[in-house]
């Protein structure tokens, strides 16, 4: 009769093992898909179906960032919005490096302000962008920003 138990007993703790094994197996896929849905500083973005272009809820990129910080400093001016497009074969590092845009670099950049209905803010802004980014000004592009 013991021997019985025994056998048993060790079926049992095979199943509990195989259990663990199951568990410990779906916990760590679930750690590599979660660290595969986040950014390197942990924001969770998400993927176009579309264009595989990456989208995360930050400011945007670096250059975007200084832009709008720059263009919110100026008298007029209110809330910023920037979207900086570079040329696909661009090799620069950053768009505010001084290198001929024709051969490659920023190919376009749209302003969204508060303040731009008024022409004389909305010429400043396209030329304050424009020197930024090393762009002529008919490749910048300022919109007012709906309220």
């Amino acid at each position: 009769m013991k021997r019985m138990s025994d056998d048993t007993g060790e079926e049992k703790r095979k199943k509990l093992a195989g259990v663990f094994a199951l568990v410990l197996i779906v916990l760590i896929t679930l750690l590599f898909l979660n660290s595969m849905l986040q950014n390197r500083d942990g924001r969770r973005s998400i993927v176009s179906e579309e264009d595989g272009i990456s989208y995360s809820k930050d400011e945007g990129t670096s250059e975007e960032i200084r832009l709008k910080n720059i263009l919110e400093c100026m008298s007029g001016v209110g809330e910023v919005r920037v979207m900086i497009t570079e040329a696909e074969d661009s090799q620069t590092a950053s768009v505010f490096q001084e290198e001929d845009n024709a051969a490659g670099g920023v190919r376009g950049i749209i302003v969204v302000a508060e303040g731009a209905e008024n022409p004389v803010i909305r010429s400043r802004l396209t030329e304050a962008a424009a020197t930024a980014c090393g762009v002529s000004p008919s490749d910048v592009a300022v919109y007012e920003m709906s309220r």
